[in-house]
């Protein structure tokens, strides 16, 4: 692993913090007996023993047609933990500061413009992801392709 990779935590660790499943953020990796130190949350940073957390990719595999909703709570639930794992990592290094969350002290406006820049940055990317499925569908018709 690498300084940056995300991992999960394989077991309830004493004390509660990390807890099963958790995601942190590999940031540093030179000691020898516990090689990865890792950032769960602003103020949680452990070393840990390469058999308690295991590498993950925060980018889900689609669940299979005709899921289950079993399947379907896995996914959702695999999606609030990358929600959270960049919360703990890229939010951390946006947002937080030493008197707490950015957003703890700006005004009911600020938010809201904040807000509004979100949902305008939200409104590009699925105009992006619509002009690479309509490639996509133009693409498998030119090959004959039924889905």
């Amino acid at each position: 692993m690498n300084k940056g990779d995300k991992v999960r935590m394989l077991r309830d660790f004493n004390g509660g913090v990390p807890r099963m499943g958790d995601i942190g953020t590999v940031i540093d990796t030179d000691h020898t007996s516990f090689p990865y130190q890792v950032q769960w949350s602003s103020t949680c940073i452990l070393w840990m023993r390469a058999n308690e957390v295991e590498r993950v990719s925060v980018t889900l595999a689609a669940p299979p047609v005709g899921m289950t909703s079993a399947q379907l709570a896995e996914y959702t639930d695999g999606f609030i933990r990358a929600a959270m794992a960049r919360v703990n990592g890229v939010g951390s290094e946006q947002y937080e500061t030493p008197e707490g969350q950015r957003f703890e002290r700006m005004s009911p406006v600020q938010i809201l413009e904040m807000a509004r820049e979100e949902a305008q940055d939200l409104a590009v990317y699925a105009a992006m992801t619509d002009i690479r499925i309509a490639r996509l569908i133009d693409a498998l018709e030119a090959k004959n392709v039924a889905v």
